[in-house]
């Protein structure tokens, strides 16, 4: 009992939450195949953001409440790329190489400000957004047009000074991240795997250091998987950019099965380690199976046949995920969390404070920038 009133404690906020989430969507009488949509939907286009908010809390630094500068950046990308003409995937890939670099100086310059205000950090960032939002009006509303001479009719207001206040991205920006279809991510990734075998083989032939049958594997394996995107029945389903709901759940769940197999296997058999328990592995099969079961309830299957989720940019957050999980493991990720814990116990390791926390904001703002990318 005492455990259990510990854990609710303990996540109050989140039960709250929870509770507040299921009295609107009863009070609302919105079938649950909406709500769930909607759901992933918003988690789609904001996902990404949200995880640009955690790297200067590493740094000991908060939350940081100025990744509306990274907005801006990416915002100021967009217009001219709009602007230029340039549309679909094309428009979007220069919308980075434009905002990455504004990305950057205006993380430079933000983690430079936050240096100067030790311990108010979340607060600056806050006026810091304001401020950098009335810079922002006047860019878009003055110096465009006023300035900068800029024609074009669609997106200046008719006295020839300022950008309208809404411009439909529609045909050129629009969803150009979530419409790439999933058959050319898995040739990007078959075509990255392939080289970089392929680079690994040939520095251990340079050097003289044989390397495992994994790069072979690999290597081989790439061109096999390219070719069976040709197969018909496989490139009309690889064709599509979302993937059904359903479909994700039961692939992640077979995952899991085939990982924690592949562990029971690696320890128990190849290794023969006897101190390895299998209780984690069978308890995480066991849960598997029982998601497995649970999408052959109607409600649930129901639901799962209608959400479609766009597969690029649920990549884009899983492959920030384990950016956030990787750069913990570096030296700079180590620094970061001296630096967060005690400056005082950074200094005395020899760690540059100042610098540690510039790189947190110039990581966390253009990571912002590229969020807000993908909100569009």
């Amino acid at each position: 009992m005492h455990k259990l009133k510990e854990l609710v404690l303990n996540n109050k906020v989140v039960l709250l939450f929870g509770l507040l989430c299921i009295a609107a969507i009863y009070t609302a009488q919105n079938p649950l195949t909406f709500v769930a949509g909607e759901l992933f939907t918003r988690i789609g286009r904001n996902g990404f953001m949200v995880l640009a908010l955690l790297i200067p809390v590493l740094a000991g630094m908060g939350l940081n409440f100025g990744i509306v500068i990274g907005a801006i950046a990416a915002q100021i990308a967009v217009f001219w790329t709009v602007y230029w003409g340039y549309t679909g995937s094309e428009g979007f890939l220069l919308c980075l190489l434009l905002s990455t670099p504004i990305a950057i100086l205006f993380g430079w310059l933000v983690g430079r400000m936050f240096n100067k205000m030790k311990g108010a950090e979340m607060i600056a960032g806050l006026v810091l957004g304001y401020f950098a939002d009335g810079l922002y009006q006047l860019f878009f509303l003055y110096i465009i047009g006023g300035i900068i001479p800029v024609y074009n009719e669609r997106l200046i207001i008719s006295g020839g000074i300022g950008v309208k206040n809404t411009i439909d991205l529609t045909g050129n920006l629009k969803y150009s991240l979530d419409n790439v279809p999933m058959l050319h991510i898995v040739k990007i990734v078959l075509a990255v795997l392939a080289v970089v075998s392929l680079i690994k083989i040939i520095l251990g032939v340079v050097k003289k250091n044989p390397l495992g049958h994994r790069s072979w594997i690999v290597l081989g394996a790439a061109p096999i998987a390219y070719a069976l995107t040709f197969v018909p029945a496989i490139k009309e389903y690889l064709s599509s950019d979302r993937l059904l709901l359903l479909h994700a759940v039961l692939s992640g769940l077979g995952a899991v099965i085939v990982w924690q197999s592949w562990l029971i296997v690696s320890n128990k058999i190849r290794r023969r380690r006897k101190e390895y328990s299998l209780i984690r592995p069978l308890v995480y099969m066991a849960i598997a199976v029982g998601g497995c079961l649970l999408t052959y309830i109607k409600p649930v299957e129901k639901i799962l046949l209608y959400v479609k989720i766009p597969v690029t940019t649920y990549l884009c957050i899983v492959a920030l995920c384990l950016f956030n999980a990787a750069l913990l493991r570096t030296r700079l990720g180590q620094n970061m969390r001296t630096v967060g814990q005690s400056q005082t116990v950074a200094n005395a390791a020899g760690i540059n404070v100042d610098t540690t926390r510039i790189i947190a904001m110039i990581i966390s703002t253009t990571l912002a920038c590229w969020g807000q990318l993908i909100y569009l």
